[in-house]
């Protein structure tokens, strides 16, 4: 068995490159946006890969084979379809990780409301939400596509998971659009530390 993973050191170096990178683009081509606005968009880009993608666990043909014939394929093709089943679950059983994995999963597309709703400031709301659902079903479906190509299931894909991305992808939309009502100028302030 081998085990692709983005390891401490190797999420950095990627870093690292992604922000040398972006720091010569930003020289080239003038862009409204600061260099701190793509450092942490990459590195939240980077992290949600290794949140969501990562571990990817690749077989060789005997443990492939072992694992086919007694856990079967239907552990690599499971999809979670009813609606609040693992929330309950999480939340009733009262363990640490059931708790993490329900606040995860509601922190998770926070950042893309940030950057979308405080600091592009995008004005249509049908792509403002849009694409909340539109990145946590492309998450689902990533997971279930390396669960089927790689035919062990790494992730588990979950209708919940889905539901509880989206809210959280809303609840920082209604923060965010609480604070530029109530506290303009804050907005304006750390808006304008992304910007020019």
């Amino acid at each position: 068995m081998f085990i692709l993973d983005l390891v401490l050191p190797v999420f950095m170096a990627f870093y690292i490159l992604c922000v040398v990178v972006t720091g010569v683009f930003c020289k080239k081509i003038k862009t409204k946006y600061k260099f701190l606005y793509f450092a942490l968009f990459e590195l939240y880009i980077i992290g949600l890969i290794k949140v969501v993608v990562m571990p990817i666990f690749i077989l060789n043909q005997a443990s492939k084979e072992y694992f086919l014939t007694h856990i079967g394929k239907k552990a690599v093709y499971a999809i979670q379809v009813i609606p609040f089943k693992t929330i309950y679950g999480n939340l009733m059983s009262l363990s640490m990780a059931g708790i993490v994995q329900v606040v995860g999963n509601v922190v998770l597309l926070m950042p893309v409301a940030f950057f979308m709703v405080w600091i592009i400031q995008v004005k249509k709301k049908s792509i403002v939400y849009g694409l909340g659902i539109l990145v946590t079903v492309l998450i689902e479906g990533v997971q279930y596509l390396i669960n089927v190509l790689t035919t062990y299931p790494s992730h588990a894909v979950d209708i919940d998971d889905v539901i509880l991305n989206y809210t959280g992808y809303l609840l920082a939309i209604l923060i965010i659009c609480l604070i530029k009502k109530y506290n303009k100028p804050f907005f304006d302030k750390v808006r304008s530390v992304f910007l020019k």
